[in-house]
């Protein structure tokens, strides 16, 4: 028989979360853990800008509930859905941008504006979107470092060196781009959101 010791990960919770009996006393516990961070997550929710925008897609869903998990600090959390919200945000600004050009009498062939039907690549999304600028050269650079950072997580090389701050970053990124798109696009008149 090997010696060797083996690491094991288990998780009894759902166990107490079924058993009548369990259950009281782990609401009680989970109910104090939570009170008790309260101070952490409302100063973690302080560090953020706000941001106002009318344009709202379901980048803007993901980037709500990575607003959750940063407030309970799920760091890892954080950095895969505001990753998931750049890219669903590319996408939809690249869909958008694909239907105005095929009207519009673009002189470059479909082909080799948009590459491949079936897949491309977000890089590329972002290069045609920054090229005819749908996007600034800010957000195109905020974007990509989202879309790196996201990658450090999602598939790992090697371990990274601060999730947390890692996090601190893409959300605040995330939401720099949102703010610019709507500074660019969009002003406030007499209490009303009207296009510049």
């Amino acid at each position: 028989m090997d010696d060797k010791l083996l690491s094991a990960f288990i998780d009894f919770i759902p166990n107490e979360a079924r058993n009548e009996m369990l259950r009281p006393q782990y609401e009680s516990e989970l109910k104090e853990r939570l009170i008790n961070d309260v101070p952490n997550m409302v100063s973690r929710l302080a560090e953020l800008d706000p941001i106002i925008t009318i344009e709202v897609g379901e980048y803007i869903d993901f980037m709500r509930e990575a607003v959750d998990a940063f407030q309970f600090g799920l760091w890892r959390a954080v950095v895969a859905l505001i990753g998931i919200a750049a890219e669903s945000f590319t996408d939809t600004l690249y869909s958008e941008f694909k239907n105005v050009t095929s009207t519009s009498g673009v002189s470059m062939t479909k082909e080799k504006l948009f590459g491949r039907d079936d897949y491309i690549p977000e890089e590329r999304k972002l290069a045609v979107l920054f090229t005819f600028g749908t996007i600034s050269s800010n957000d195109y650079e905020r974007l990509r470092k989202i879309k790196n950072l996201r990658d450090r997580y999602v598939h790992p090389k090697e371990k990274a060196p601060s999730v947390e701050k890692d996090a601190r970053e893409v959300i605040r990124l995330f939401r720099s781009v949102i703010k610019e798109r709507f500074d660019r696009i969009y002003t406030i008149k007499e209490g009303k959101i009207v296009k510049r």
